[in-house]
């Protein structure tokens, strides 16, 4: 899985926020600002009314991102989750995706599978940071309302406050972050979809290259990404052109990245298939096209002499027809 974990200490970011001069973000300047208004003028109800109010904005704020974060992947997959649960893309729900996650022929998550994994994961995150950073922010306000003086708790005094206080509220904001982050082992960034995204809108304007197709089943196969730096000397991506045609070539046996670079260019697989077979299965979602032009060459092949991708695509086309028999 391309789950890279943020490694940034909690001083390298303190070190950040500082020499930014403390230049917050909107949310976190305004929930101190008015959580001093609440505990100076309400006191302590001011406090628990506020924060119960900013738990409630996080928790709507969070289920959105959450919503909005698993749409657009139902949206990458429409065509695949529709072949797997047997539904049309109009009906599809969000729901529909846990579906598709749990679709596993070989045993290995899918693309799917893993970027919900890491939405989840980062959910829990961010909930865990709002819920520390209320709670911290509360409590400093409360403080800060029976230890400063009537002058800085009105007119222009109070300004000078607040701002102090906005400043505060986004070290503590930070300070949450880093230990729901550090204590659930680093934020998840899973970018194998995001990459493949933008790689099926290029595919509908142009023809993809092997060397690009290559680039993204690495992300799903870190150990055949982590020979090639030992042999280089460098990532993939950092080699000239010349030398990464040599390492598909190389590779073809493994990867097959000329081999489903041909059918995508060809419109025989849809790119987003990319986000099962680089994890061994198949979504079974294939073209007619495909079906048509592959029997007599699927004809010649043994079971034990199958390569990797010519199992996948007898899998579909078995699959397929069936569903057309039913």
């Amino acid at each position: 899985m391309d789950d890279k974990k943020q490694q940034d200490s909690y001083f390298s970011k303190l070190g950040n926020l500082l020499s930014n001069d403390l230049a917050v973000g909107f949310l976190q300047f305004l929930r101190g600002v008015v959580q001093l208004s609440a505990a100076a003028t309400f006191g302590m109800e001011g406090t628990v009314t506020a924060a119960a109010a900013f738990s409630g904005l996080t928790l709507f704020r969070s289920k959105h991102v959450e919503r909005q974060a698993k749409q657009n992947l139902l949206d990458l997959y429409s065509q695949e989750v529709s072949v797997i649960t047997s539904k049309p893309v109009s009906e599809l729900k969000i729901s529909d995706l846990e579906i598709a996650a749990r679709h596993r022929p070989d045993g290995k998550k899918n693309a799917i599978a893993l970027e919900l994994g890491a939405i989840d994961k980062n959910i829990k995150i961010g909930l865990a940071t709002s819920v520390i950073s209320i709670i911290g922010i509360a409590s400093l306000a409360t403080v800060a309302a029976n230890l400063l003086s009537t002058a800085l708790l009105t007119g222009a005094g109070y300004t000078i406050a607040a701002t102090a206080f906005g400043g505060v509220s986004k070290i503590i904001s930070m300070s949450a972050d880093h230990m729901a982050s550090s204590f659930n082992g680093g934020k998840a960034q899973y970018l194998f979809n995001a990459h493949l995204k933008e790689m099926a809108k290029q595919s509908q304007f142009r023809k993809l290259e092997p060397e690009q197709v290559f680039s993204l089943l690495l992300k799903a196969n870190p150990e055949i990404e982590k020979e090639i730096k030992s042999k280089y000397a460098k990532d993939y991506n950092a080699l000239p052109i010349a030398v990464k045609s040599t390492i598909v070539d190389s590779y073809e046996d493994k990867l097959s990245a000329k081999h489903l670079t041909g059918m995508i260019n060809r419109a025989e697989m849809n790119t987003q298939e990319l986000g099962f077979i680089a994890y061994g299965s198949s979504s079974g979602n294939i073209t007619k096209t495909s079906i048509q032009s592959e029997p007599a060459i699927m004809q010649n092949y043994n079971d034990s002499d199958l390569s990797h991708v010519a199992k996948l695509n007898k899998q579909r086309m078995q699959e397929a027809t069936s569903r057309a028999l039913h």
